[in-house]
């Protein structure tokens, strides 16, 4: 049997649309054995368990590049990421479903390889990247090459990962919200601050990372989804959070803190009309973990 463990990611971190990525201890752990025949997919919704099941459909690929094919598969799914949450749970499949394919196929292909395939199939980097190899992760395409720089962070800044019970919907559909086209000064706006945010991350450098995760790019259109949001980022920042903003589409959000009154946070949410936990989380810095013969 092979088991593969896949962190959840937070995309965008405010200004760094689809170019920045951070992973988090939060797990979909994934176990695939062959069987005699057939397909059994366990541990997801009955909607899931078919041959469209996200974790089969990415297994396939790496299956076609190997010229591979099973007698049967069973998959069983342990995931702590919520579906739609903005936690990267489509890309935790994608990953762990090409890294099973690839020990279970005896393929050749390398991490990279592994990687450019899973880009492939989510159609962005910044969640894949950060799952696979962990920690803050900016990303890029150019010319169809994918190029990364895994970056530092500094260890007392503390995470906190905030999500509700808001309907939830894809992160395709969201984006049809977003505008087709950004002004000059926003461009540069979002260009300034994500430059900034990621040196600020490095250096913890707090009221740096208060000035520079600001957004104009997808926050002001998807936050219109999130019920609350702009009374639940007027009490963060009241409550000492030196940044709150939109994990990937959303409607999870992260906070960013030095200290601050987390207790009156918390408790500020738990009486908001729509559910809301807040978790300390801590960044994954190893990624996607494959264990063979388990």
């Amino acid at each position: 049997m092979i088991r593969v463990r896949v962190p959840a990611t937070c995309a965008n971190l405010g200004p760094g649309f689809d170019a920045l990525g951070l992973a988090f201890n939060i797990y979909n752990t994934v176990e695939v054995q062959k069987i005699h025949s057939g397909l059994i997919i366990e541990g997801c919704d009955k909607k899931y368990k078919n041959e469209n099941n996200l974790v089969y459909t990415s297994m396939n690929k790496v299956f076609q590049l190997a010229n591979y094919k099973p007698s049967g598969i069973k998959i069983n799914i342990k995931s702590n990421i919520k579906e739609s949450s903005g936690l990267g749970s489509s890309s935790s499949c994608i990953v762990a479903g090409v890294f099973a394919a690839n020990e279970i196929a005896n393929s050749r292909l390398t991490k990279v390889e592994l990687m450019d395939l899973a880009v492939k199939i989510e159609g962005h980097p910044d969640n894949v990247i950060p799952a696979i190899y962990g920690g803050l992760i900016i990303s890029m395409i150019d010319e169809g090459k994918i190029y990364f720089k895994k970056i530092s962070i500094d260890k007392k800044i503390k995470f906190y990962i905030l999500t509700s019970d808001l309907q939830k919907c894809s992160t395709k559909e969201l984006r049809k919200s977003l505008p087709k086209y950004i002004l000059l000064k926003d461009g540069v706006f979002n260009l300034s601050h994500s430059l900034m945010l990621v040196e600020a991350l490095r250096d913890g450098d707090f009221d740096l990372i208060e000035a520079s995760s600001k957004d104009r790019f997808h926050e002001p259109f998807r936050k219109k989804n999130i019920k609350g949001y702009d009374e639940i980022y007027k009490k963060a920042m009241e409550c000492g959070a030196k940044a709150l903003v939109i994990s990937g589409a959303g409607p999870a959000l992260l906070g960013i803190f030095n200290d601050g009154n987390i207790d009156e946070f918390k408790n500020y949410l738990h009486g908001l009309e729509n559910s809301w936990d807040i978790k300390k989380c801590d960044v994954d810095d190893v990624g996607v973990i494959v264990e063979n013969n388990i």
